[in-house]
């Protein structure tokens, strides 16, 4: 009987929020990611992907924000999610990250080799010419033309497709286990686009590197997911392989995301919505915190629904479902 290999990396129960509101932003939060694995998170802006992430980079400020409780698991090193000394120690080394908006996270004042190499010599040392060749291998890697011209030149110098391939490479300048992407493709035109996912698919091919794709994009999801977790209001509300989550949506708010992706093909149609917004952290409700925009809502979502299997690796936090059976039933 074949084993199956650990997690590459696992977080556990992973719960936090302001220091002066008693919600939480990310509530009982738990997921894993395999080697060459892709795991999306989606859903609307303000449901916890970015911050969920940002708190796995260490990069939460530690006097704004309290870690109620959670681990991560990494390449089999257990962390406590408030120890932002390990976890910045990790954050651009074994772990990277892609922000949204390359333009504002590249900094405008210092050269793009100056800003790579800095990663090279913070976490693994040498001389200044052993790093800028490590740059110059990674802006190849990225299949950015002319690399070695590039080291010298300003973020203002380069396309917005060009600056996210410099966001990549800087990422990946040491070879990390684990890439977190957020909104890695915005504004970007969909030629630009495929290229970067392109790229990524290819390098974890080539590496065995699991990523985690934060977006709003369903149709980047179905292009590249392999595990989908639907997130709102701080919580995982659904769970499962990709073919699970697209083929048969359990969560109400799923089954919304869903409907409002445009249509193709058939007949001309109004767009369907999720009526309402995602609530404030001081302003969550009682139990499951989408029965205040569901349209199957009963007395029972006053209790906090959990993480419950539906069949193979699909798991969804709602008292009905699966919807087909309970909602029938009555």
């Amino acid at each position: 009987m074949t084993e199956t290999a650990p997690p590459l990396l696992e977080i556990e129960g992973l719960t936090f929020g302001f220091r002066n509101q008693s919600a939480n932003l990310v509530d009982g939060v738990s997921l894993t990611l395999g080697r060459n694995e892709t795991l999306c998170i989606v859903g609307e802006s303000g449901c916890g992907k970015s911050v969920t992430a940002l708190s796995l980079m260490g990069l939460l400020p530690p006097d704004a924000v309290r870690i109620d409780s959670g681990t991560v698991t990494f390449e089999g090193e257990t962390i406590d999610a408030g120890d932002f000394a390990r976890l910045s120690r990790l954050r651009g080394d074994r772990m990277a990250m892609i922000f949204q908006e390359p333009m504002t996270s590249l900094n405008p004042a210092f050269r793009i080799g100056n800003q790579i190499t800095e990663a090279v010599r913070h976490h693994r040392g040498g001389t200044e010419a052993e790093a800028r060749e490590r740059a110059l291998e990674a802006l190849e890697k990225v299949g950015i033309p002319a690399a070695r011209q590039r080291l010298d030149e300003y973020p203002h110098q380069l396309s917005g497709g060009m600056r996210q391939r410099v966001m990549i490479a800087m990422a990946l300048v040491n070879d990390p286990s684990v890439l977190i992407a957020d909104e890695p493709t915005t504004a970007l035109d969909v030629t630009v686009q495929a290229q970067i996912l392109d790229l990524i698919a290819d390098l974890q091919t080539r590496s065995g590197m699991g990523a985690i794709l934060i977006t709003h994009d369903l149709g980047v999801v179905a292009q590249v997911a392999t595990r989908v977790a639907v997130m709102y209001a701080g919580r995982i509300v659904e769970i499962g392989t990709a073919q699970e989550i697209f083929e048969d949506p359990q969560h109400p708010y799923t089954i919304g995301l869903m409907s409002s992706v445009p249509r193709l093909t058939g007949p001309r149609q109004r767009l369907s919505t999720v009526p309402g917004l995602v609530p404030t952290p001081d302003g969550m409700p009682e139990g499951c915190r989408f029965s205040t925009r569901c349209p199957f809502a009963r007395p029972t979502c006053r209790e906090v629904p959990k993480l419950a299997p539906v069949a193979g690796e699909h798991h969804v936090a709602c008292h009905y479902a699966p919807l087909e059976t309970r909602l029938e039933a009555g």
